[in-house]
This record gives structure tokens, sequence and C-alpha cells, in this order.
């Protein structure tokens, strides 16, 4: 342990790490676009008053009350920047490393406590929350205070200074992320068995549970607190959600994040296991804490409806507990290693034990460095989601009268990077589901397409159907959170069937979902024509008909450039098949004399996707 006049002196040491962590990432928080969780912080902040972003996120976005409050703070005196947004959240993830200093410094040898900090100064996980503004270095920095009261009162009992720090971060936090809650057993479990005193344990989940209590009730409250899931429900088992957050506390959420969480995986597993065998008593109490975290990120996130920005708040907090899990690795090398007197101690088995156990911390180490340079400048450069491309493309190339199809609950990107004048001339459709899209699709004769790949990192979460059109025509614009596909549809997107009917008016009583009218009139002499598009490259059929016709007839047929001169009749239908590559083609008919007054054209898919 450190004494009280060096725990002093390190704590001055480290709140001058945290402002000049301020100063060096102040710079760069305007390097990167908003994305869409950024956006609805935005949208809830922009009037640059506290009561009333808390008023509009209580009922568009429950999750951002608590950040939008204080961001609207920065708002009013910086205005609505990328900058002034996000500076509150690098302010509380600042502060989360004196912060972990004067956690660890009750519970861990002097060593780590100063090394784990430092890893944390250099953390990508640390650095990509605290450059997004969400609360999620507001929801690190109120746990570890929630944290830290709870050892204070594990060690001098439940005073009202503790009680009150207890309630408020478990207040904030909760609001943030209701997970949270799974921590008040845990410090129920570390004050009881410090102390062994009923009577603290009680007064200590009290202070904590009135914390929780009034936020619960407050977001049971809200009309959001419940909504539709905003992404499609994600297929993903319990041990890749593990994975995904093993690799976020580790590694972050940059495309090098794997790498990085790789790279940790000795010094992980060499500092768990010094934890466990030699500092079993000290750090018991923050691995009880931590656990339940843990235990909260994989299991209570729902692992048959999670998506990566659901676990983020969670797998943060796990981010200083890698760090210190990381820094007993060398620290207890460290110490073994000075422990030894080299003229007696050492045997040759001993010797050599040492020095290959040196050498693998060493060269994690080496990797470790590497890549966490490679994730940090990742974070400052690199797009959460790339919206700002797309749709700046989607703006520059739509004709007037285009339709632009895109998910409910992207709206909000869609909203804040389009300009009015550019959306006033697209027709915009909003969908929750592939199958809508696709519906939309099929009825549309000219169209865009934005949707987000919910694949994170090589690890799909996403059923294969959804959103299953892939190149050569969506184009991919990169993000930390996942990619951004892009299409544009040239002719009526044939997925699976479609029917089409060719007249000079609309059969009477048409419905919605009734065959596509394409207003032609079919008359000797005259052409008619469509585009249509192929998404993939396979057998389509082409079947012309002519309900109520009374006489066969001939039609010059042209599909994807491909002629053909078929005869149809009573009852008999014309049929031209086969494989034609994917993509825009155009549909067209001559008609010769007799004419048939009408013409239903089926149009279908060996394979349907």
């Amino acid at each position: 342990m450190i004494t009280k006049h060096g725990a002093k002196t390190t704590l001055l040491v480290f709140a001058a790490l945290a402002a000049g962590y301020v100063w060096f990432h102040a710079g760069t928080l305007d390097l990167t676009r908003l994305w869409t969780d950024e956006i609805r912080t935005a949208n809830a902040a922009a009037a640059g008053c506290p009561y009333k972003a808390a008023k509009y996120a209580s009922t568009a976005d429950p999750d951002g009350i608590a950040y939008s409050t204080v961001a609207a703070i920065a708002v009013k005196l910086a205005g609505p920047t990328e900058t002034s947004l996000r500076f509150p959240a690098l302010i509380f993830g600042a502060l989360c490393i004196p912060l972990l200093f004067l956690t660890l410094s009750r519970a861990t040898p002097a060593g780590v406590s100063i090394v784990a900090p430092l890893a944390l100064f250099f953390s990508p996980p640390l650095l990509f929350i605290s450059m997004t503004a969400r609360g999620y270095s507001m929801f690190v920095f109120f746990a570890l205070a929630a944290l830290l009261a709870t050892l204070r009162a594990a060690e001098s009992g439940v005073s009202k200074s503790r009680g009150g720090l207890l309630f408020v971060s478990f207040a904030v936090a909760s609001l943030i992320d209701l997970n949270i809650w799974v921590a008040l057993p845990a410090g129920a479990a570390i004050v009881f068995m410090k102390r062994r005193n009923a009577g603290d344990v009680l007064r200590y989940a009290a202070a904590a549970f009135a914390g929780l209590a009034p936020a619960l009730a407050l977001r049971l409250a809200m009309p959001g607190f419940a909504p539709p899931a905003p992404e499609s429900p994600a297929d993903i088992d319990a041990w890749r959600l593990l994975v995904m957050t093993y690799t976020g506390a580790y590694g972050g959420f940059t495309p090098a994040n794997a790498a990085l969480a790789a790279a940790s995986f000795t010094l992980a597993l060499h500092g768990l296991y010094h934890s466990l065998r030699f500092h079993r008593s000290s750090l018991a109490h923050i691995f009880i804490w931590f656990a339940f975290i843990a235990f909260a990120a994989v299991v209570l996130s729902g692992a048959s409806t999670v998506s990566l920005k659901k676990i983020i708040p969670l797998t943060a907090l796990l981010a200083p507990f890698a760090c210190l899990i990381i820094s007993v690795s060398p620290c207890a090398f460290a110490a073994s290693l000075l422990r030894r007197d080299m003229a007696g101690v050492y045997s040759i088995t001993t010797f050599l034990r040492m020095a290959a156990t040196g050498f693998i911390i060493l060269f994690s180490l080496v990797f470790y460095v590497a890549y966490t340079v490679k994730c940090v400048s990742q974070t400052h450069f690199r797009e959460r989601e790339n919206w700002r491309e797309p749709i700046s493309e989607i703006a520059s190339g739509a004709a007037p009268g285009d339709y632009l199809i895109i998910k409910a609950s992207d709206s909000v990107a869609l909203d804040y990077f389009m300009k009015p004048a550019d959306a006033a001339k697209l027709n915009i459709i909003e969908v929750g589901t592939p199958e809508e899209a696709s519906a939309a699709l099929r009825k549309l004769p000219r169209s865009w397409m934005l949707s987000r790949d919910r694949s994170i990192r090589g690890i799909k979460t996403g059923r294969e159907t959804d959103w299953r059109i892939r190149s050569p025509f969506g184009k991919r614009f990169g993000g930390a959170l996942g990619d951004i596909l892009f299409f544009n549809f040239d002719g009526y997107f044939i997925d699976s069937a479609s029917e089409f009917i060719i007249a000079s008016s609309a059969p009477a009583g048409t419905a919605p979902d009734s065959p596509l009218h394409i207003r032609c009139s079919p008359e000797p002499g005259r052409s008619c024509s469509f585009k249509v598009f192929l998404p993939e490259s396979d057998d389509y059929s082409l079947l012309l008909s002519s309900p109520g016709s009374d006489s066969s007839f001939n039609v010059s047929v042209t599909f994807c450039r491909e002629s053909r001169l078929l005869t149809a009749g009573p009852g008999e239908a014309a049929v031209l098949s086969g494989k034609f590559r994917a993509g825009s083609c155009d549909v067209d008919f001559s008609f010769a004399d007799p004419a048939p007054s009408s013409l239903s054209v089926g149009l279908s898919k060996k394979q349907p996707l």
C-alpha cells in the first residue's frame, strides 16, 4: 500500500495527467462526425438548456437523459459543435484516471495502483468513450465512484458523506444504464466480507438503493423506456457475446481492437494468475465488483437480442479492470525478480523459468504498445458510422422524384446530414424490417437505400438474410461501429417474383399489394418499356399473358438485351427464360396487329433472396 503522504503526491501527479489528457485530446474531438446515437444527444442538447434537454430526452432518448443534460450546458457556452458535445465526455474520461488510482490505492499493491491508472491513460477503450457524446465515460466515472464509496464503507462504515456518494453515484449511473443495479448486491457482499456487520450492510444497501430507486422510477415513467428495439434481433450466443465483451474491454471499438485484445491476452492471463494466487485478499473486493459487472454485460444484455451499442457502457466499465489485470503481470514479475538474490538463490531451472516468463511478458508488451498506438490513432480519425459520405453522394446523384429507403431508426442521421432542399426532392420511405424494404423496392422505378451492416469486427451478429443485397452493387462506407451499406437501384427490384400490368389505365379496384401498373397503351406499332433491377446473376423467367383476350397476338420482347418474338393467346402464356447477369436492365415490348388491350407480365427469380 502507498503511505498517506505518498498517496497525496501521486494523486496530484495523476490529476496533472488528467489535465494533460484533456489538453492533448481536446483538439481531436471534431475529427470525426457524429453518429446516430450522438445525433440524438445533439437534438436533445440543441436548446442549450439542461431542463429542456432532459425533457426532450425523457421521451425521445431515455438512455441519454443524464449526458444530454450536461451537454446542454456545453452547447450553451460554445454552440452545437462536435467539440462542445463531446467535451463533457472527455472531462469525465480524464477524471476516471485519478479516480481509479484513489480506488486501487485502497486495495492493491503500490506498483499496481500506479501502473494501472497509467495504462488507463493510454487505453483505447477509455479514449473511445471519452470522444463519444453518449455518456459512456460519465457512466464509468460514477460507477468507479460507487466502487470507491463501497470500499470506504467497507473500511470505515457508512457515514453521511459515503452514503451521499453512493446515492449520487448509483442515481446517475443507473440513468445511463440500469444494469448497474447488479453492483448493489456486490457492494453489500464487499461490506459484509470486510466488516462482518449486518447493520453496515443494511445502511449501505439503503443508501445505494435510495440512489437506484428514483432513477428506476423515472425510467419506468418515461414513455420511451421500453420502445421497440431499434435494431432487428441479432442471433448471437453468450460465447460470442463474451468474446465481444473481452475484445471491447481490452481493445476498444476500432478495426484494430481484435489485434490489441489478442496482444493483451497473455498479459491478462498472467496477471489474472498472480491476482488470484498472490493478492487474493487485497483484490478480492474489486474482483467481486467487476465480476458482477461482467455478468451484467454478458447475461443481462440478452444473448438473443443484443447489439454492440447496448453493451458499450458495461464493456467500457470493464476497461479499468482490464488495465488493472494487465498491470498486475509486469508488476508481479518485477517484484518476483527483485526479491531474489542473484548470488545464491537462483538455480538454473529458476533462471530459465524467469527468463522465459520475462521474454513472453516483454514480447506481449511490445505488441500491446504497438497496437495501442494504432488503436489510439484510429480512435482519433476513424468515423464511428460514416453517414456523411453516402448521404452526400445521394444528394448529388439523385434526381427529383427518386425514392430513398432507410430504416426508421436511422432517420436521425438523414435529418442531420442531408440539407432540407436535398431531402425535399426525394420521396423518403422509412421501413423497419428487410421485408418492408424489399416490398417497397419491388414497386419503385428508381430508388436508393441506406442500411447499417450489423457484422461487428468479423463476428456476425445478425441473421444472414437481413438486408442481404451484396456486391458488386452495394458500396461500403466503413466505420468503427459497423459499415454503412449504400445502394442505387435503377429499376424495379426483383428479389423473388413480381407482376406488372401494362395498360392505358389502372384496373378497377387496384389495391396497394396488387400487380404494378405500367401506364402504357399496347397498340400496334407502339413500344412499352420499363426497367428492372436483378440483384443476383440467376435464372429468371418472363411470363406474358393477356387475361380476357379472345385472339392470339405477337409481341417482340427485349429482356436484358435478349430479344425474342413471342406468341400468346386465349388461355396461353408466352415464356422467356434464361440466365441473366445481375444489374439494371430494360424490358421492352413492341406490339403487332392485333394487340391486346392489356398485358400481364410476370417476372420471377429461380432462387429467391
